[in-house]
């Protein structure tokens, strides 16, 4: 399954809207197949503010196709405010320009469409060809925007690991959550790594596996090793020495409620390491253990030595019962600074370190909602956070934490665009139905647009104070609401976007969130 992709139309309403109905029809097959996701102001419903809405969609667009004509350029708005938003994204590399002429007009004379390469081809225009060229105009338009949205060398803003750890330096990996759909955890495994790989081959790399104990947690991290470990580091290496990297399979510590230390329960770790390696039948060379079971040892021995040139796998099978965030935090840092201080990085091999979470299978529901906390990094919640969402920058994780537009939903609002999860509420949900944020309160984004105190003013962050803000205008008309709700849209339920509308405004998607002392 691809990653998600966004097209934002840009239109004159005084166009003949044969074009755009041509051009939405012939792109409803990425819709359908190709996880696209269209829009135009079209798609605003009753009661939103439209130019908020606008500038949403712009802010999520991998790509915006322009539809050039004489009333493109004459409209105010376009020029004034929607095109320099898209000029300004382009200009970033975090949006591609996609112009198709519709009608004669002299677009060469802008001088930043000048340059560009327009469709149709060859000076032509929609308006000259007759329906069944139209139609097959904008199909050749549609195949052409599959090709640069799904092209292999086209570059993502949006693949950042969902979660690093603390150490930023040169070795340096990433905890990347590979959730439980196996299509979803092949696609978002060979992007992470093949991204980590290029640009630095020895760099330690961490997966943690969500799903049931029936998944065959270990038969995927085999797959993932033959498709896609075992071409990236053949590539690295002379012919005479490929060979399939090989997967260490150590255990992983009990929980033990008198044996609780972090400092034990990594001893224990260690020692499986050790066994593990060293009775492999791949790495059998002698029984001399180093004289300590430290990750130190462990990396500078003689069977990880004999594997430099090439990747060890190492694949930990967790019931989901014994996951300990603090252990595995203390094993990556362990891991990471051990690999920092080699003198020579091309000592070790590349070091993959899958953490299989395996739940139980006669009850995975009461797991689900459990899910994201077991995992979650631990972050002081008076710390700043550069995250999109609370929960990190995906969207398609808010069924976690938040009631919005989601697949239930869309059983019902079949034109929605919504989260790519199941929070299983088509409208509101009871208070504390979600995981909280890390202050610990609930429902801080999702179900219902929140009443805030302050009025609402474009310049309202220049003027207010820095540190727990209230803004109070004189005479104000509109009151901020924040949070996004039960039928928010994935680029609308983020911590930064705030909403304006009349206090007197009352409506299902709008309410406040109670605190009780």
């Amino acid at each position: 399954m691809h990653p998600i992709k966004h097209i934002f139309i840009s239109y004159s309403h005084k166009d003949n809207d044969i074009y755009i109905k041509l051009l939405r029809k012939q792109l409803s097959v990425l819709e359908r197949n190709r996880s696209v996701r269209i829009w135009t102001d079209q798609d605003i419903r009753a009661g939103e503010n439209w130019e908020t809405k606008i500038h949403e969609a712009i802010e999520m667009a991998d790509l915006s196709i322009l539809m050039i004509s004489a009333n493109f350029f004459e409209s105010e708005y376009i020029q004034e405010d929607e095109l320099p938003a898209i000029l300004e994204r382009e200009k970033n590399t975090q949006l591609t320009l996609f112009p198709i002429i519709l009608e004669p007009c002299s677009w060469h004379l802008a001088s930043w469409l000048s340059e560009k390469q327009a469709r149709p081809q060859n000076g032509k225009m929609i308006c000259d060809a007759d329906d069944q060229t139209q139609k097959k105009l904008f199909s050749e338009i549609t195949n052409e925007i599959n090709d640069i949205l799904f092209s292999d060398t086209t570059n993502s803003t949006k693949s950042k690991p969902v979660i690093q750890t603390e150490s930023q330096d040169a070795h340096c990996g990433a905890i990347v959550h590979l959730m439980c759909d196996r299509t979803d955890q092949v696609n978002a495994f060979r992007k992470s790594f093949l991204s980590q790989g290029n640009e630095n081959p020895k760099k330690p790399q961490f997966y943690v596996i969500h799903g049931k104990e029936r998944n065959g947690h270990l038969s995927l991290v085999k797959r993932l090793n033959f498709q896609i470990v075992y071409p990236f580091a053949n590539k690295q290496l002379p012919d005479s020495k490929k060979r399939l990297p090989d997967i260490l399979k150590p255990g992983w510590p009990e929980k033990d409620d008198k044996q609780d230390d972090v400092k034990i329960k990594m001893e224990r770790l260690q020692e499986t390491l050790f066994q593990a390696i060293f009775h492999q039948e791949s790495f059998y060379y002698d029984d001399n253990f180093p004289a300590q079971y430290t990750l130190k040892d462990l990396i500078q021995s003689n069977p990880i030595n004999a594997c430099a040139d090439h990747a060890v796998l190492i694949a930990h099978r967790i019931p989901a019962v014994h996951w300990d965030l603090d252990l595995a935090n203390q094993y990556i840092s362990d891991f990471l600074s051990c690999a920092e201080k080699l003198s020579n990085a091309d000592e070790m091999p590349l070091m993959i370190v899958f953490f299989n979470i395996e739940y139980p299978n006669e009850n995975p529901r009461s797991f689900k909602k459990k899910r994201s906390f077991f995992f979650r990094k631990k972050i002081d919640p008076r710390a700043k956070t550069t995250e999109i969402r609370y929960w990190g920058n995906s969207p398609d994780q808010a069924c976690d934490y938040a009631n919005v537009a989601d697949q239930t939903a869309k059983t019902i609002f079949k034109n929605w665009d919504t989260h790519q999860c199941t929070d299983e509420f088509i409208y509101t949900a009871p208070v504390k139905s979600f995981l909280p944020n890390l202050f610990g309160l609930h429902d801080m984004l999702g179900n219902v647009w929140e009443w805030c105190a302050d009025d609402f003013a474009e310049d309202a962050y220049s003027n207010h104070e820095r540190n727990n803000p209230i803004y109070d205008e004189a005479g104000a008309s509109f009151r901020v609401l924040r949070g996004g709700s039960w039928n928010g849209y994935p680029r609308s339920v983020r911590s930064a976007v705030r909403f304006w509308i009349e206090p007197s405004y009352c409506y299902s998607v709008v309410g406040a969130r109670l605190l009780r002392k």
